[in-house]
C-alpha cells in the first residue's frame, strides 16, 4: 500500500513539472517571437548603435527602450516600445506588429524613420499611445488606424509629407 502511494506521489510530482515545463517553453516562445520580430526591425536599420542591449543572449526585457509587464496569466509580454531621439534610420513597415498585440505604448518620436505609416500597424489593437513625430514618414496615413479603438494618443507632426486619410 506504502508503495502505490509512493508511486502515485512521483507521478503527480512529475506530471506536475512536465505542465510547468511546458508552461515555461510557452511563455518563453511567447516573448522570444517578440524578441525576434524587434531584431528584425533593428536588421532593416541604417544605424543601430544605441540598441546594442538588443541580442538575443539577453532578455528583451532588459532591451534600451523596453519594458514588460506579466498578463493576467504571469506571461511576460512587450508592453512598451520608447526610442526617442536614437538616431533610428530605417522603414517601420519591416516590424511584425502582429507580433506585439500586447503593445500599449510606441514612441519613435524624433528619429529618421522613413517610408510609409503601414497598414499593419492596425494589428496594435491595444496601443493606446503613438507617437512617429519627427521623422521622415510619407504618404497617407492608413485607414486602419481608425480601428485601433484603444488609441487615445496620436502624434503625427513633423513628418516629411505625411496626408491624414481624408485627404
Amino acid at each position: 500500500m506504502a508503495s502505490q502511494l509512493n508511486n502515485w506521489r512521483l507521478l503527480s510530482t512529475t506530471l506536475l513539472l512536465l505542465l510547468l515545463s511546458l508552461h515555461l517553453v510557452s511563455v518563453t516562445a511567447s516573448l522570444e517571437s517578440q524578441a525576434r520580430s524587434l531584431l528584425h526591425w533593428k536588421s532593416t536599420f541604417h544605424s543601430r548603435q544605441f540598441l546594442e542591449s538588443w541580442n538575443l543572449s539577453s532578455n528583451p526585457c532588459n532591451w534600451t527602450g523596453v519594458t514588460c509587464n506579466l498578463t493576467d496569466r504571469g506571461r511576460p509580454v512587450v508592453t512598451e516600445i520608447s526610442l526617442p531621439n536614437m538616431t533610428l534610420e530605417g522603414p517601420l513597415d519591416a516590424l511584425n506588429f502582429s507580433s506585439l498585440r500586447s503593445l500599449v505604448s510606441l514612441d519613435l518620436s524624433y528619429n529618421q524613420l522613413d517610408g510609409i505609416v503601414p497598414p499593419t500597424i492596425s494589428a496594435l489593437s491595444n496601443l493606446v499611445y503613438l507617437d512617429l513625430t519627427g521623422n521622415r514618414f510619407t504618404g497617407k496615413l492608413p485607414i486602419e488606424i481608425g480601428s485601433m479603438k484603444a488609441l487615445q494618443f496620436l502624434y503625427l507632426n513633423k513628418n516629411q509629407s505625411l496626408e491624414d486619410f481624408t485627404s
